[in-house]
C-alpha cells in the first residue's frame, strides 16, 4: 500500500480516528455496500424503492440527501439482530459521522487504509460527502464506493449532476485535491 500524505496546501489537515467494530461487521458492512452500485434515484430526486431504504434506516424520508445514510445502511444490513454493535451514530450527515468518531474514536495518523469511510466537507457548513475506500494507489489516488453521485466526475459529486442523476457509484478520487468545494475532513476505520 503506498502512504499518502495529503497536499499541505488544505486549509486544515485529515485526520484519521478508528473506532470500535467487529471485523467481521466491518467487513460485512463494506460487501453490502459493494451490492448496491448501479442503484438509481427513480425520478432523480433522492427517491426510488432502495434510496427510500437508506433513508429510512437513519429516520429520514424520500427527497433528502442519502449519501451517509446509504454508508449506515451497509452496517444495518450487515448486523442484522447486533445493530448496538454499529459504533458509527445513526445519521444521515456525514459531518455528525466524522465530528462524533472524532470525539469517541482513537486518533491515529491520516493514512487512510482500505475500507475506511472517507468524508469530506464545506467550509463553514455541516454539509459533506462520505464514501468508502476500495483500492489504493499512489500519488494519492483512491477508488470508493460512494451514494448519491453522479457517474463519471462531472456535475455536483455529493448529489447529482447537471441532469440530477445521482445513485451508488464506483469512484476515483485524489486525495491531494478538493472533492468540488469541498475539503477532505478525513477517515474513519476500524480498531483492531
Amino acid at each position: 500500500m503506498a502512504i499518502i500524505s495529503p497536499n499541505s496546501d488544505l486549509k486544515a489537515q485529515p485526520r484519521r480516528v478508528e473506532i470500535s467494530c467487529t471485523e467481521k461487521l466491518w467487513n460485512a458492512s463494506f460487501d453490502s455496500i459493494k451490492t448496491q452500485v448501479g442503484v438509481t434515484e427513480r425520478t432523480g430526486n433522492n427517491d426510488g424503492y432502495e434510496v427510500e431504504n437508506y433513508l429510512w434506516t437513519v429516520g429520514l424520508w424520500k427527497g433528502l440527501p442519502y449519501c451517509m445514510a446509504g454508508q449506515w445502511w451497509g452496517f444495518f444490513v450487515a448486523a442484522d439482530s447486533c445493530k448496538p454493535c454499529v459504533s458509527l451514530p445513526r445519521t444521515g450527515l456525514a459531518s455528525a459521522a466524522f465530528n462524533d468518531a472524532m470525539r469517541k474514536g482513537t486518533k491515529t495518523s491520516a493514512i487512510p487504509q482500505m475500507k475506511d469511510l472517507i468524508f469530506w466537507k464545506f467550509s463553514n457548513t455541516p454539509n459533506g460527502h462520505v464514501e468508502r475506500i476500495d483500492s489504493i494507489f499512489k500519488a494519492g489516488w483512491v477508488t470508493t464506493y460512494g451514494f448519491n453521485t453522479p457517474p463519471g466526475s462531472g456535475g455536483n459529486q455529493r448529489d447529482g449532476n447537471a441532469k440530477k442523476v445521482s445513485m451508488v457509484n464506483k469512484k476515483k478520487h485524489n486525495i491531494r485535491f478538493p472533492l468540488g468545494k469541498m475539503q477532505l475532513s478525513g477517515f474513519i476505520g476500524r480498531k483492531k
